[in-house]
Formats: structure tokens, C-alpha cells, sequence
């Protein structure tokens, strides 16, 4: 598989790649691992007054997506920090691109409680 941009990263007998979707790539475990989207941030600051574009998150998506189809892991980790506010309707975009990853392949989510 080519991913332009690509770092190799070797932790001792583990072949990891560094993409440049800022996500980490385990080729060996089919697990794409990625940290910090703090989707509904736009959202949130745009509720208090602030000029934040509405596409934030459809881009942050987006990203992930594409890293998601080059390397079409079968676990996607989420280490933190998900969400930036409380529930509103990025949530509700957030659960519908899940489960379009899940109907093309995806087997598990897993989220690991950020701060």
C-alpha cells in the first residue's frame, strides 16, 4: 500500500506508519489510531459569538475518512478528547459517519476517555 506522506516508524519488531492525516497506522494489527478531533468545536464557538467556518468538523472528517479508505483497518481507536462541548448536532453527524465507516468495513470503535 503507497500513502503519500508516509513516515515508517519501527518501535522494535513493530512496524508502525506515521500518516499525515495525523493518525498512526498498524499495519500488523489493522488498527488506525488516531487522537484529539474535539469535533463540535465549531459548533461550541460559534454558539459563544466567535467566526469559526461550519465546515470544521465535515473537514476534520473528511481527513479521517481518507486515511480510513487508504488503509481500511478493521479497529479505529480514538484516543481522547472526541467531543469538545456537550451534546449538539455535530454528535448526531459524528454517529451518521460511523456508521457509514462501519457498512464499509470498519468492525470496531474504540474510545478511550480523553481529560
Amino acid at each position: 500500500m503507497k500513502i503519500p506522506g508516509v513516515i515508517r516508524w519501527d518501535v522494535p519488531g513493530v512496524d508502525m506508519w506515521l500518516l499525515p492525516a495525523k493518525a498512526v497506522w498498524w499495519p500488523a494489527e489493522s488498527m488506525l489510531v488516531v487522537s484529539d478531533l474535539h469535533l463540535a468545536k465549531a459548533e461550541h464557538f460559534r454558539s459563544q459569538g466567535l467566526a469559526v467556518p461550519p465546515t470544521v468538523d465535515f473537514q476534520t472528517l473528511s481527513v479521517l475518512t481518507s486515511a480510513l479508505k487508504a488503509c481500511r483497518p478493521k479497529t479505529l481507536v480514538l484516543l481522547g478528547d472526541l467531543f469538545h462541548s456537550s451534546p449538539n448536532r455535530a454528535w448526531e453527524d459524528f454517529e451518521s459517519w460511523l456508521q457509514d465507516e462501519k457498512a464499509a468495513g470498519l468492525d470496531t470503535g474504540i474510545l478511550v476517555r480523553g481529560n
